[in-house]
């Protein structure tokens, strides 16, 4: 059955009610125009609005959609990792439900993929195009986290929280499989297991737009983060990725 899907696209969605149905159409529009066999796994990390109601309809109206549900929240990269693990796809995209990266730059993406294992977006790169931009203190934590990152774990990646990111099936279970963060550092993780394990990452510059309405606090989402990579360091000395 891989061999029958060309892509799937693995999406996390949490208390989504108000933006979902949107952003879900334009990338079901998306997709209609291309040449190829398609799936969508959507993975509701125990939503208590109607998230769940709403994920329900699409599935009864689309063949392609596919679903898993946490019934309580495990973190978004717990939500990740199931989705990656279930996706079926010769390549597989991971994105966020708010689509601060526009699914078409998924294009730019595919132009790189038979060169190299994963290919990720990337807000950090010269040649990015920001639109709506955060709060300059945001911008400064996240300065500040991404110099931690480069020092402690991943000196060759400029930007592992960008949420867009393509992979080879190939490299799903090998990675994911792997994977023991469920929250903040999960990005990092996956990406950090990949470089460990021989794959090769390739950062493309991308078009992303801030969005209202974040579920977390940035102070302790850095805080938070900064941790989980210390984690990461020790679980990597205890041979746990090996």
């Amino acid at each position: 059955m891989k061999s029958q899907i060309d892509l799937s696209v693995v999406i996390p969605v949490y208390n989504e009610e108000k933006r979902l149905p949107a952003n879900l159409d334009k990338i079901i529009d998306y997709f209609k125009k291309k040449k190829l066999n398609w799936e969508i796994i959507l993975v509701d990390d125990g939503s208590k609005d109607k998230t769940w109601a709403i994920l329900e309809s699409y599935k009864h109206k689309n063949s392609y959609i596919r679903l898993c549900r946490h019934l309580k929240n495990r973190g978004k990269g717990a939500a990740v990792k199931s989705g990656m693990l279930q996706a079926l796809g010769k390549l597989v995209l991971m994105t966020d439900c708010d689509l601060s990266t526009p699914i078409e730059e998924l294009d730019l993406l595919t132009q790189h993929i038979g060169q190299y294992d994963i290919v990720i977006g990337s807000r950090r790169l010269k040649e990015k195009i920001l639109g709506r931009m955060p709060a300059r203190y945001r911008t400064l934590l996240g300065d500040i986290y991404y110099e931690m990152l480069r020092l402690i774990l991943l000196p060759s990646v400029k930007d592992t929280n960008c949420g867009f990111k393509l992979f080879s099936q190939k490299v799903i279970k090998p990675i994911f499989g792997r994977q023991l963060i469920n929250r903040w550092g999960y990005d990092a993780e996956v990406l950090f297991i990949a470089s460990k394990l021989g794959f090769s990452i390739k950062e493309i510059p991308v078009r992303w737009s801030h969005y209202a309405g974040s579920k977390v606090k940035l102070t302790d989402a850095v805080v938070k983060t900064l941790g989980e990579l210390m984690k990461i360091k020790i679980n990597n000395w205890q041979g746990k990725y090996d």
